[in-house]
């Protein structure tokens, strides 16, 4: 049996779970996050072999940002680190799960350089998608009503505005990386609704 997966990729904030869920509703299939997929992994595994997969137990904001993220570089950095490990729990995933003939991945764990080591995966159709916010505004906007570590009122606002640097750096990361590698991505632009409809487009031929 092949199995269709439709991977929905990119940086913090920009919508991919959102767009997860209402591709999920509008085809009737599954779809997981490798946020999920992180915190089994946390469940199962020893902090002293895979530290990385624990950088932010706890911490507040505050302490997680003067700590690891004091600059933004260095944070894209350590995220990268993470990925690395939650991607060996994602292929184990991937090549073990024989339930679902059809799903929705989405999260920031799976990088462009990554696909082509899923593609050579058997009995896998995977198509990746990954989305690019280049808006200072709407991502600000993200960052102080919704809030990226937690909820926005509950973390101080100088954290926000380092949130804010690190959203931009690393959509211009995933952008150099979907070129170099030669993935498939979407600026987005327009309203929600004209979004939703390329992505849709694609999801489609996926699951026709």
């Amino acid at each position: 049996m092949v199995r269709k997966i439709l991977f929905i990729g990119g940086a913090p904030t920009v919508g991919k779970t959102t767009i997860a869920k209402k591709l999920s509703i509008k085809y009737r299939i599954p779809w997981i996050s490798t946020d999920l997929m992180r915190e089994w992994m946390c469940e199962v595994v020893s902090i002293n072999k895979y530290p990385d997969l624990f950088l932010d137990k706890e911490h507040t904001a505050e302490s997680f940002w003067t700590k690891y993220y004091s600059n933004i570089k260095g944070a894209i950095a350590q995220e990268k680190k993470r990925d690395i490990e939650v991607f060996k729990g994602v292929k184990k995933f991937l090549e073990e799960n024989n339930y679902w003939d059809s799903y929705i991945l989405e999260g920031i764990s799976i990088h462009p350089e990554m696909i082509r080591e899923i593609k050579k995966m058997k009995d896998i159709e995977f198509t990746p998608i990954f989305l690019i916010q280049n808006g200072e505004k709407i991502i600000k906007k993200v960052a102080y009503e919704r809030g990226l570590w937690g909820e926005a009122n509950s973390y101080e606002d100088w954290v926000k505005e380092k949130e804010i640097r690190y959203i931009k750096l690393f959509n211009d990361w995933y952008k150099k990386e979907c070129i170099k590698n030669k993935v498939e991505f979407i600026e987005l632009k327009g309203t929600k609704k004209e979004i939703f409809k390329k992505i849709n487009s694609i999801a489609s031929k996926v699951f026709r």
